[in-house]
């Protein structure tokens, strides 16, 4: 037991000496001056070697921890019609002095509208286009697959839950409509072909369809 303490010991004494061995900025990895392992070319440090990391006593006064000259040059600054726009806000009954706010939902669509619309997508614009996917198959990640196909159709990607008596490998796919008009058939149509399933598994929910305007039950037949 002493002789593993000496050793220890020893070896802190070892760490250091080698710590204690470099006793100067200059010329080691942290001299970032010219002649330095980084090769800093900057000329202009006056034998300042820390000022690269340091502040000097010296520093700027009128820019506190600033070790360079300002800049004179002249920047357009960004301006906009909406740069400065409040959010609409209603005011809450806090029962006391407090102030406190909610979002105004109503008014902030409307002004998102306005302000945003070229940043809103095509499909989020229009109402209808609810496509809710559902993995039948069991496949993990299968229903991701379908967002790129649905948005670029023009459909808004829903992400379901596994379906009723997953897994089955064998069943076909399922698009279920809410209706039987030939503006239902239609869009029941335009998703099948979207994902790249035959007409054949468009059918009527005989359940009222709320959450989605159309569900998808991915089956064996549907090709990621």
């Amino acid at each position: 037991m002493r002789g593993r303490i000496v050793s220890a010991a020893l070896a802190v004494l070892a760490v250091a000496a080698t710590a204690s061995a470099q006793t100067s900025v200059a010329g080691g990895p942290h001299d970032f001056s010219a002649g330095s392992a980084i090769r800093n070319t900057d000329a202009s440090i006056n034998g300042q070697t820390c000022v690269f990391c340091h502040t000097p006593h010296m520093g700027s006064v009128s820019v506190p921890l600033w070790n360079r000259s300002g800049s004179t040059a002249t920047y357009q600054v960004y301006a906009s019609s909406t740069l400065d726009t409040v959010l609409p806000v209603t005011r809450l009954d806090t029962g006391d002095d407090q102030n406190a706010f909610s979002l105004d939902t109503a008014k902030n669509s409307v002004l998102v509208k306005q302000q945003f619309t070229q940043s809103i997508p095509a499909n989020a614009k229009t109402t209808g286009n609810r496509v809710m996917i559902e993995n039948q198959v069991g496949t993990p990640g299968i229903g991701e697959t379908t967002r790129a196909k649905l948005l670029h159709a023009g459909f808004t990607y829903l992400p379901g839950q596994n379906a009723p008596g997953m897994p089955n490998a064998t069943a076909a796919s399922v698009v279920l409509i809410s209706g039987t008009t030939a503006a239902d058939i239609a869009k029941g149509n335009a998703v099948a072909k979207a994902l790249g399933l035959p007409t054949s598994d468009v059918r009527v929910s005989q359940e009222s369809v709320r959450v989605a305007d159309v569900i998808v039950l991915l089956g064996a037949d549907y090709k990621p």
